[in-house]
């Protein structure tokens, strides 16, 4: 059996230099003796992404595609030395990706994690929604069908491993894979910040306030993976951020509690006061604010893993924005499945706010732990560490 020498991520979203670090564990990697490269389709995926959008040219180890021809040819080349991971998510947008990768002579991974509660839309009322964005609707109704058709029948072989991130993500997933595929047991990648925050002499405080509220920013109307996934449709910045503003100013007011904002890893809030009006922001400290807070207010943040783990109250926000899109049932129903009510803080409504809207269940917080965030079968080591550990494996 030939030896792995190079890691290959194949990305169809673009990615920050930070990002590269604390998603994909390139340095990590390296220190196992892999060559790491990443591979950026999101061109060929998304052909209406800006074209100057080419952030995660910010590491060394990433390579840009803007041709299918380019990409089929460093796909040919590709040999049993080489082990591709994919983020790709497997339909009509990216499938004959997948195709190309089975031709080639490197064995592949397919990663699924940051699994959630969701809403369940029948295809029909998706599809015939009065209103509807009939272009997005028809892919959808198209990668049901893709779904639906054999892998082989359209050249796709299932790939050697999936690695899991949760029980949830495999019962969940809609990736080509099949019973010849091995999963690897690893965890939310979150679950890497609530490790290294537990390290013995490791604690940090970093905000002096005994008690303060910290809201779970996710940077929606510049995050580029919201407007994918939303296609195109962005948030209005002054209306999102107003909202927020005034809704923190009557929590601040009622509670005598600060509101520390932790600022998602891909924000740029060099002038906060712009957005956030005086409110203290910090950037990649989520998990010790979180460790040390009263309650956390969020969305749907893939940070919920945080005051889950660390128990911690949650209020679940949405406004007239977010409700008139399909996030606004995310996160109504992830709100739902802790049996709580998202509220909404253009409403007065807020002002009721009760048990209905803050709480925290022992039992769903154990659940959502095992079913979504971490399950039994995996070690309690850092996300890459376990997958390196895998790799080695396949050498012997």
């Amino acid at each position: 059996m030939s030896t792995i020498s190079r890691i290959i991520f194949f990305r169809e979203t673009p990615l920050r230099y930070e990002e590269c670090q604390r998603l994909l564990g390139v340095d990590l990697l390296k220190k196992h003796g892999y060559i790491v490269e990443i591979w950026d389709v999101s061109l060929l995926v998304f052909p209406g992404l800006n074209k100057d959008d080419r952030s995660v040219m910010e590491c060394d180890e990433g390579r840009f595609f803007s041709t299918k021809e380019d990409l089929y040819n460093e796909i040919s080349t590709l040999s049993n030395r080489d082990f591709v991971i994919s983020f790709l998510f497997y339909n009509v947008n990216d499938f004959w990706i997948y195709r190309q990768m089975s031709r080639s002579k490197s064995d592949y991974a397919i990663i699924a994690t940051n699994a959630r509660p969701n809403s369940h839309v029948k295809l029909s009322n998706a599809f015939f929604k009065i209103g509807g964005n009939f272009p997005k609707n028809f892919r959808t109704l198209f990668n049901f069908i893709l779904r639906k058709i054999p892998y082989r029948l359209l050249g796709v072989i299932p790939p050697k491993l999936l690695i899991a991130g949760s029980i949830k993500s495999v019962e969940a997933n809609k990736l080509p894979v099949d019973s010849n595929t091995e999963i690897v047991w690893t965890h939310d990648l979150n679950y890497d910040h609530y490790i290294r925050s537990t390290v013995k002499g490791n604690k940090k405080t970093i905000y002096c306030k005994e008690k303060y509220i910290v809201f779970l920013d996710q940077y929606l109307p510049f995050h580029l993976d919201f407007s994918i996934a939303n296609n195109g449709v962005k948030i209005n910045p002054e209306k999102y951020y107003g909202s927020l503003r005034r809704y923190f100013d009557h929590l601040n007011k009622t509670t005598g509690f600060d509101i520390i904002v932790a600022a998602h890893p891909s924000s740029e809030y060099e002038n906060s006061s712009r957005y956030f009006n005086g409110y203290d922001v910090f950037k990649n400290r989520t998990a010790d604010l979180v460790a040390n807070c009263e309650f956390v207010l969020l969305h749907y943040s893939s940070s919920i893993v945080l005051p889950i783990l660390y128990k911690k109250p949650m209020m679940f926000l949405t406004n007239n924005l977010l409700k008139a899109m399909p996030l606004g049932s995310t996160i109504e129903s992830v709100a739902c499945y802790f049996n709580l009510e998202a509220v909404n803080i253009d409403l007065n409504l807020y002002k009721k706010s009760s048990e209905r809207h803050l709480a925290l269940d022992e039992y769903k917080y154990k659940e959502y732990k095992e079913q979504y965030i971490k399950s039994r079968n995996s070690p309690s080591l850092y996300f890459w560490s376990i997958v390196a550990n895998k790799l080695k494996s396949l050498n012997l």
